[in-house]
């Protein structure tokens, strides 16, 4: 006899599935549905915890350069908690395999940045869907990761004892964390195509103010096609 389908399973089904709907809004419903069924909790959160969800930017994760970039802005306007907006991660795989993949996406990210952004630490225990290039700088200044931006470098890295002198909240952020949704890792392994759809709904507004390359968007779209059920695929809906 088949399984029959978790009722949260089935609501998340349906609301990703309600083309109806602005993207940001069955967001918003998913993660409420989830929260209300004890499949996703609050939690403080520190960067040392994160790693970023291999499907976060449609499969790039994130520009390093705009970790960097965007690090710098935060510091010449000073670090808030409250400016930080809706983060939101998941557990990691509780399959041997699958968490494989995620340190080796991550490990490979560094490598290809030459420790731009940090490696995997062994303490990690969470992969983010959104406020990852604000988490990847926190990451990168605790761990005192090489920079090309000047005004932050000292000696070509980054410096917490530097940076923590002008007395805004990077140190709090750094070492006490903030707030995350947290979905719990059956979740992803119910839904595998939830990360994707969940990153593209909260990422939105930074990919409206920063806009998205031509590899994102070929990423973007075919991600998208691939989230439709195969009954169903229409490629117009997905561009």
């Amino acid at each position: 006899m088949a399984t029959e389908p978790v009722a949260w399973k089935t609501e998340v089904e349906s609301v990703q599935a309600d083309g109806n709907l602005p993207i940001t809004a069955r967001c918003s419903r998913i993660l409420m549905i989830l929260m209300q069924s004890g499949m996703a909790y609050v939690a403080k959160l520190t960067p040392k915890l994160m790693l970023i969800h291999k499907m976060n930017r449609s499969g790039q994760m994130i520009s390093v350069g705009d970790v960097h970039s965007n690090g710098l802005t935060m510091s010449q306007i000073g670090f808030s908690k409250a400016k930080l907006g809706e983060s939101v991660c998941f557990e990691l795989p509780v399959d041997h395999m699958a968490k494989e993949e995620v340190l080796q996406a991550n490990k490979s990210l560094s490598d290809l940045s030459e420790n731009m952004v940090s490696k995997p630490l062994g303490t990690e225990r969470f992969a983010s869907v959104s406020t990852s290039h604000t988490t990847a700088f926190l990451k990168a200044v605790e761990q005192s990761c090489r920079t090309t931006e000047e005004e932050l470098s000292v000696n070509g890295f980054l410096s917490m004892e530097t940076m923590v002198q002008k007395g805004d909240d990077l140190k709090q952020l750094i070492t006490e964390g903030w707030d995350w949704i947290c979905i719990r890792s059956e979740v992803e392994k119910a839904l595998p195509n939830l990360p994707a759809f969940l990153q593209q709904a909260l990422n939105s507004d930074h990919a409206v103010k920063t806009g998205a390359n031509e590899l994102e968007i070929a990423c973007a779209i075919a991600s998208v096609y691939m989230m439709q059920p195969d009954s169903a695929k229409d490629l117009k809906k997905a561009q």
